[in-house]
């Protein structure tokens, strides 16, 4: 009996939660066929599952100790003895009035509270972007990796010549695309020649970025297919194989 409740116990949900796996994968990748109901119920359950988790998440580690909890500690019974804990109530009453965007009437008020938002979250982060972002690029676009080729030259003289090509290609590169964006003046003679290479200095790195990009979703998609392999294993009653039989009889 004991070792049946051992099977029960830890095989069966185990086994039972890689068949829904298999079934909830397929079902998204049905869609590379057609959209299909599969497919729309795999999609709004997953957002479905995710609002509300992350919905009670957010309620739990945010809106409970910041506010609810602090607030809480401006009371003595009915009786306010810390006032200065009220502040927060500013904060509760503009996300409220975020959540007014739904109501088509009163749909105004959230203007409020986003505009307050978005300036003081672009101030604070200005100056902090700007010399993480902006100033280190700048600087590493004069004095690649912040030291000077000729100290990087001197330390590995073998490759200074390769040093000297990445610092050219480097500089020729920004100042192409550079002058690609400046529209002050028409782009013909040299101007020209210039921005057709921050043409091709702006395609290959978006090349490169979009090639990475891919990479990291090929390596999740491997990962799925090694998952639906296991899952295709008496462990998992077959999972794999069952739903998608189920999926290629209710498609065709």
């Amino acid at each position: 009996m004991e070792k049946f409740l051992d099977f029960y116990y830890f095989s069966v949900p185990v086994s039972l939660a890689g068949f829904i796996a298999a079934f909830l994968t397929l079902a998204v990748f049905s869609f590379l066929y057609k959209d299909n109901p599969i497919y729309k119920f795999a999609e709004y359950l997953f957002i479905g599952v995710a609002t509300g988790y992350y919905t009670v998440k957010e309620f739990n580690d945010s809106i409970m100790p910041n506010l609810i909890l602090h607030v809480g500690k401006a009371f003595d019974g009915w009786r306010i003895v810390e006032p200065w804990y009220l502040v927060r109530l500013g904060a509760g009453i503009m996300g409220i009035m975020m959540l007014l965007h739904m109501v088509p009437k009163l749909s105004w008020l959230a203007r409020w509270p986003l505009a307050l938002m978005i300036g003081a979250f672009a101030g604070l982060k200005l100056i902090g972007k700007a010399e993480a972002d902006l100033v280190a690029q700048v600087q590493d676009t004069i004095v690649p990796g912040g030291k000077p080729i000729i100290h990087e030259a001197m330390l590995m003289p073998e490759i200074q010549w390769l040093l000297i090509l990445k610092a050219l290609i480097l500089f020729v590169g920004v100042l192409g695309v550079l002058i690609y964006f400046f529209f002050s003046f028409e782009h013909k003679g040299p101007l020209k020649g210039m921005a057709k290479i921050g043409i091709i200095t702006l395609m290959i790195t978006f090349g490169a970025s979009f090639g990475f990009t891919v990479m990291g979703r090929v390596s999740l998609l491997i990962g799925r297919v090694q998952d639906l392999i296991e899952y295709a294993g008496t462990k998992y009653f077959h999972g794999t194989f069952i739903s998608f039989a189920f999926i290629l009889i209710f498609l065709f």
